[in-house]
């Protein structure tokens, strides 16, 4: 039984070793974003994902953005945020304490109940356990979360690290993805080559 590769030669196409070993090579590492792409399809001079260069650009607009903003600008940005912080604490303290109410309420009845054999004993202590468990991990919303307003120059620090460390990892992974794709076409150039193609 021929396979996706070998069907052509199995149906009497006229079928050169280069076409054969070009449609191969979909298998492996250089084209293999090729593999669900039609045999017949030529494997195109690969050109890098653009998405790290984009953000690298993005980010370095920000980071210039944020160097030419006055000290009023950043308290601006700063209320800004720390307002919608308060909010999502307030709207997440509020759900904590509401789901904490329904744990507790299931768990008051558990307590309560007894089981009607001593096989079901297990059942209770789990059922018991599983909503202790959710109120330790599931409302634990407490006054340690609370948004903390930052001066400015505590901003600006904050911001020029967090703009130092996504520009140097927006910029390695572009530099990575680059080179992957000179080594893709590499690869490509080196098997065209040894075909004559």
């Amino acid at each position: 039984m021929p396979t996706g590769y070998t069907s052509d030669i199995y149906e009497g196409k006229e079928v050169t070793m280069s076409d054969y070993l070009i449609q191969c090579a979909r298998a492996f590492g250089a084209t293999i974003t090729m593999r669900d792409e039609p045999l017949g399809k030529s494997i195109p001079v690969f050109e890098p994902n653009s998405y790290y260069k984009e953000s690298l650009d993005k980010e370095r607009i920000k980071y210039d953005h944020f160097l030419k903003m006055t000290d009023d600008e950043i308290r601006h940005e700063i209320d800004a945020v720390y307002d919608e912080q308060l909010k999502s604490y307030e709207r997440l303290a509020k759900e904590s304490q509401e789901r904490r109410k329904r744990y507790e309420s299931i768990l008051k009845e558990l307590k309560a109940w007894e089981p009607p054999t001593v096989d079901h004993i297990g059942l209770k202590n789990f059922a018991v356990n599983q909503i202790e468990t959710s109120i330790e991990t599931d409302c634990i919303y407490s006054d340690s979360r609370y948004p903390q307003k930052p001066t400015v120059e505590e901003w600006k620090s904050q911001k020029l690290e967090e703009f130092e460390t996504n520009i140097e990892y927006y910029s390695a992974k572009w530099n990575e993805e680059v080179l992957h794709t000179k080594n893709r076409n590499k690869w490509v150039n080196d098997l065209k080559l040894s075909l004559g193609l």
